[in-house]
């Protein structure tokens, strides 16, 4: 593997497992605010946790997978970047939402009014 691909491999890598990082301690807060309501059983914290990450983590990911290649191979600088790394994010933002929907409907077995709440728009 060339030195340039390795090196572009090794800064996605870190700015995946960052993402995930921010993702987890985010999910975390969301597990212990909704716990601190009340006597909450150990299990249904981190069911809360794991949910919060599963939703979050889809919508990060694609986000990521939208943004990076603009960021990379979009232009220089400027104007132009700002606009091109602006759509991506309005993209990316999109199909997440979308995801998260989806994926709401599908693990959890909400309905579609449910599940576009639980996403945050409702």
């Amino acid at each position: 593997m060339p030195a340039q691909l390795r090196a572009i491999a090794a800064e996605e890598m870190r700015t995946f497992v960052f993402a995930v990082a921010v993702v987890f301690l985010f999910s975390l807060f969301l597990a212990v605010r909704s716990a601190g309501f009340g006597p909450t059983p150990f299990f249904e914290f981190f069911r809360d946790l794991r949910e919060c990450f599963q939703s979050f983590v889809v919508a990060a990911m694609v986000m990521m997978i939208v943004v990076q290649p603009v960021r990379r191979a979009g232009p220089p600088a400027g104007v132009q970047r700002a606009i091109a790394l602006i759509g991506a994010l309005l993209v990316g933002a999109a199909i997440a939402t979308v995801a998260q929907v989806l994926l709401a409907i599908e693990v959890q077995a909400f309905t579609t009014e449910q599940a576009w709440a639980e996403a945050g728009h409702g």
